[in-house]
């Protein structure tokens, strides 16, 4: 579903991903696995175009990325990251519906789908719909995150460390959690992590020996 052909990022005379192929198979979660500041979180920005590559070509279902209207693509890939991002004002529903609203699903679906994802997430709708995120627990607003990316049922989920800053007993549940989701929706799944343990226990695949740029942090990653 997803292909990089010798990718690369620059930020001035700093590499941060240097000449990257790699595939991404349909149905499969995929691990990146590597040290903070060796290209990992660049590399997955490039495929939904947070981040423009500098050279070589990304490929969505044989189509080159960077001729594709960038808010469209974004739409197709749910996006999750470690912090998770959610939006103080709103509910946790409101949250959850945020890209049905921006595709302008009608009411009764958008509700539909809200109660379907929060239970698929281990969360009551009828206990959790109308919170807001300070109400929540760090895991828990982690579950909300990952609902919010399954939004629109899109076909690739985009995860940049989404466990790392929760404690190691409610880390090991999420992930356990994750894994049962990700049974009953199989979606193209694009895992970033430092933890070789979690890339373990997770993952269908860990491509070995990608060329990465020379450790560091750049300015984006």
């Amino acid at each position: 579903m997803i292909r990089l052909e010798g990718v690369s990022k620059r930020y001035g005379a700093q590499l941060a991903v240097r000449d990257l192929t790699i595939e991404f198979h349909t149905g499969q979660l995929t691990m990146l696995v590597g040290p903070s500041g060796c290209g990992k979180t660049t590399t997955l920005k490039m495929i939904n175009r947070l981040i423009e590559p500098s050279s070589g070509r990304i490929l969505h279902d044989d189509q080159d990325v960077t001729h594709t209207d960038p808010v469209t693509l974004r739409l197709r890939m749910g996006y999750v990251i470690q912090n998770v991002g959610l939006f103080p004002h709103l509910t946790i529903a409101d949250n959850v519906a945020t890209v049905p609203r921006l595709l302008s699903w009608d009411k009764r679906r958008i509700a539909r789908r809200v109660s379907e994802l929060l239970e698929l997430v281990g969360l009551d709708p009828r206990a959790f719909a109308n919170r807001y995120p300070h109400q929540l627990s760090g895991g828990q607003r982690q579950r909300v995150g990952v609902a919010r990316a399954l939004g629109a049922d899109p076909p690739v989920l985009l995860m940049d460390e989404p466990f790392g800053a929760i404690d190691r007993i409610a880390r090991e549940r999420l992930q356990n959690e994750f894994l049962r989701i990700q049974r009953e929706v199989r979606k193209t799944v694009v895992f970033v992590t430092h933890d070789i343990d979690e890339a373990i226990k997770l993952g269908d695949r860990i491509p070995g020996q990608t060329r990465v740029g020379p450790r560091h942090r750049s300015p984006r990653a």
